[in-house]
């Protein structure tokens, strides 16, 4: 009997997301930890690791500098802009106003962010134990891991691994479906749990659907974390996979 094939996918596990980074996360320090030491463990079990990175450029529409109001204010990080406040002109778009209302009309709010993962910051680099332990597993399996960058669409946001929020342009990254189906497990974890990780298995349970493949999805519940606020709207999201994808949920120390 050959071993199990297994798949190691990591959401956005950098260093702005850390405590200390531009968009903390409470928790992502020791998460990471967690993380890594599941990693060393199963060095040799784990068949490849591939870990997604957000990547953005300044000039994005749920950043502060692409919207302003009639005093010609730009608005504070984790302002929600209404599609209404932007047709009673409370807001107004200074970039590509077409775009930005065809992104309002299909999602009805865009959440503004602090400045984070900006392309070729160090905040936008893999957290130091992390890029340790996938350059680890890499040299010991003569793998290399599978990188996937998400989030340079500048007119919407990419909390999901497959495809933007507003997609108009049907862009989906189908590629890492086929690979996610080509082995008998797949393992997740990453920051934030409420957002990017959530968003990320729900697209990729819809994106393979099939149960076969969705039952073979595990999510290491100790290596992630919710953004504060948002912990309801994480355990909701995660049962309603686990009981319509049949999606698992155990600690790393239980895998």
């Amino acid at each position: 009997m050959t071993n199990p094939r297994v798949f190691t996918l990591l959401i956005d596990c950098q260093e702005d997301f850390m405590e200390g980074g531009a968009l903390p996360v409470t928790g992502a320090r020791a998460d990471m930890a967690r993380l890594a030491a599941f990693i060393a463990k199963h060095r040799h079990t784990i068949t490849r690791i591939g870990y997604s990175l957000d990547t953005h450029q300044p000039i994005s529409i749920f950043f502060p500098c692409w919207w302003r109001n009639a005093s010609g204010e730009h608005p504070a990080p984790f302002t929600l802009i209404t599609k209404e406040e932007v047709q009673e002109g409370l807001w107004m778009p200074i970039y590509d106003r077409e775009q930005s209302m065809a992104c309002l009309h299909h999602l009805g709010a865009v959440m503004i962010w602090t400045y984070h993962c900006l392309q070729g910051s160090a905040g936008a680099a893999l957290e130091g134990t992390i890029q340790q332990a996938v350059t680890e597993h890499a040299l010991a399996t003569q793998t290399n891991p599978y990188v996937l960058t998400k989030g340079l669409d500048r007119v919407s946001e990419m909390y999901g691994i497959v495809h933007p929020e507003h997609n108009p342009h049907g862009l989906t990254h189908r590629e890492l479906l086929d690979e996610i189906a080509l082995y008998d497990r797949t393992i997740i974890a990453g920051e934030a749990a409420s957002h990017c990780v959530l968003t990320s298995v729900r697209q990729i349970c819809e994106g393979l659907a099939d149960l076969e493949l969705t039952k073979r999805i595990t999510l290491l519940t100790d290596c992630m974390s919710p953004i504060a606020g948002f912990e309801e709207q994480m355990t909701a999201g995660f049962a309603e996979l686990e009981r319509k994808y049949r999606i698992q949920l155990v600690k790393s120390t239980e895998v």
